[in-house]
């Protein structure tokens, strides 16, 4: 572990800094600034004044950025199709389907709590700072169940071996933040809201590919970035199910749900697809690079 890095882990379990000793990261490196122009680029095209580009311009590196860091926690193994499609099917969501960059990073950091893919756990900072980030994801979304599934992530994290049993004080916090938002009237949609046909097909097709990518998950050859340990297969899978369950938390406040959650739907989708493509005849995974 790097002098750098090694500080890092003192603050956070959370953080995993892009080594550009990788090609991937590197590449990850040179198309951020490639997508923020493109972003910025279109809504000046559109009339845009200079405040909105620069917010779509860090918007669209954001969007890349997070589809991109969710792919490398729920699928480790895979940091090609899985990685680099969620970034390209994610950006696009960004650009032309309206997604929020909100969900995208609950479910990174929900996704980090469960894997520890770096090999720690949580420390009590971060998992503070998580289940405040449940709260605000619950209220704005005006529903309880991202707060639900931040509780759910962080159970989890508490009854998988090695066991963090203090976990258990934050899973009762965001799941008491969502009963109380919902009692004070502030997150409302507490029965889900059917989506209009073509989100609720996409969402139903993608649900499918990321059961089998669960399903398909048994193995992983990843090593932890802080630790160099082996990654456990069960909480990799832990981490794509609650991924999966932050999807369809926004999901439940209806088609408005689904659009703004898109870019975790992408990401699923490319893990779902780089998952069967991996499996396919005569291919092999490779060991993941951190990031």
């Amino acid at each position: 572990m790097e002098p750098t890095n090694r500080r890092l882990y003192e603050i956070t379990s959370l953080g995993r800094p892009l080594d550009p000793e990788y090609p991937t990261n590197r590449a990850v490196l040179l198309l951020l600034p490639l997508a923020a122009v493109v972003a910025g680029g279109l809504a000046a095209a559109g009339g845009a004044g200079l405040a909105d580009v620069a917010v779509r311009a860090g918007g669209g590196a954001l969007a890349a950025f997070g589809s991109w860091a969710l792919a490398r926690e729920i699928a480790p193994d895979d940091e090609l199709v899985a990685a680099f499609g969620a970034m390209a099917l994610g950006f696009a969501a960004f650009l032309f389907l309206e997604a929020a960059l909100l969900p995208v990073f609950a479910a990174l950091f929900y996704a980090r709590v469960v894997n520890r893919s770096t090999g720690l756990a949580a420390t009590g900072l971060d998992s503070l700072i998580v289940t405040a980030l449940a709260g605000f994801a619950a209220w704005r979304a005006g529903s309880p169940w991202p707060a639900a599934a931040g509780a759910v992530a962080f159970a989890l994290d508490a009854v998988l071996r090695p066991v963090h049993a203090r976990q258990w004080v934050f899973a009762g916090l965001c799941a008491g933040g969502a009963v109380a938002l919902t009692s004070a009237g502030f997150a409302p949609r507490v029965v889900p809201v059917q989506p209009d046909l073509v989100p609720r097909t996409v969402g139903t097709v993608v649900m499918v590919g990321a059961l089998a990518l669960i399903a398909a998950t048994r193995t992983c050859d990843f090593r932890c970035d802080a630790t160099g340990e082996p990654i456990s297969v069960t909480r990799v899978r832990g981490a794509q199910a609650v991924t999966l369950l932050t999807a369809l938390a926004w999901a439940a406040s209806g088609t408005d749900g689904v659009t703004a959650g898109y870019l975790v739907w992408a990401t699923l989708a490319a893990a779902a697809v780089g998952a069967a493509w991996r499996s396919a005849p005569g291919r092999r995974s490779a060991r993941g690079a951190p990031g």
